[in-house]
């Protein structure tokens, strides 16, 4: 999880929890804490594209032969165009998956989440994602994953936890992390948010620099 959550603060530009962080929260919170990873069956997405393949050729074979007896050619041409793309698409694809599969092996962990459980709702505490894959969804699917969990155990809040605050500015760095949040039909609570008043300022400042240098 560590791993994967490392390539996502590299993205956004923000400091990533260390292993040590994680093996804490569960020896904290146990079962509470729930360490979820999405999986990219790369085997299986090779295998369903070659039998599309087959498939889309099969089309194009009987559609290049009805072209020779058709009463109505443009008809025929323009279906025989959709199922070339279609073959060539797939090959492309197929392609694709050979190329992952020698890099990054058969089955690939691509999304992350740790999700903390409370009586009345489920906090969607920490993630990330190895953007490679993002044209899988892996992140979407762990949603849809932990509202249905929700369900099951009769939950009905599903907390998305923080974001940055700024709504105005599409250059924002936390603007990809509030559109997906969005695109779930959420909606914004606005918080007090919190501050620290140091009682004793020698020991809050050697706190704040043991927790830099160790990056906690």
């Amino acid at each position: 999880m560590e791993d994967i959550c490392e390539l996502s603060s590299e993205r956004q530009h923000f400091v990533n929890r260390s292993l040590d962080y994680f093996e804490r929260v569960y020896d904290a919170f146990g079962d509470k804490a729930e360490f979820m990873v999405a999986e990219v069956h790369l085997d299986r997405y090779l295998q369903s594209w070659e039998e599309k393949l087959a498939k889309f050729s099969k089309d194009a074979e009987r559609l290049e032969r009805s072209l020779e007896h058709t009463k109505y050619p443009d008809d025929v041409r323009k279906k025989l165009d959709t199922a070339q793309k279609n073959v060539e698409s797939a090959r492309r694809r197929i392609e694709n998956a050979h190329e992952r599969i020698a890099r990054d092996g058969e089955v690939v962990p691509v999304a992350v989440g740790l999700f903390m459980w409370h009586e009345r709702e489920l906090v969607y505490f920490s993630s990330g994602s190895d953007d490679r894959y993002a044209k899988f969804y892996a992140p979407t699917a762990l949603q849809h994953e932990m509202m249905s969990r929700c369900l099951e155990r009769g939950v009905t809040r599903y907390n998305f936890y923080g974001i940055s605050g700024v709504f105005d500015n599409p250059e924002d760095d936390g603007r990809g992390v509030l559109e997906f949040k969005q695109g779930f039909n959420g909606y914004v609570e606005e918080l007090p948010g919190e501050f620290t008043l140091p009682v004793n300022k020698l020991r809050c400042g050697v706190s704040d620099l043991a927790h830099k240098l160790l990056r906690r």
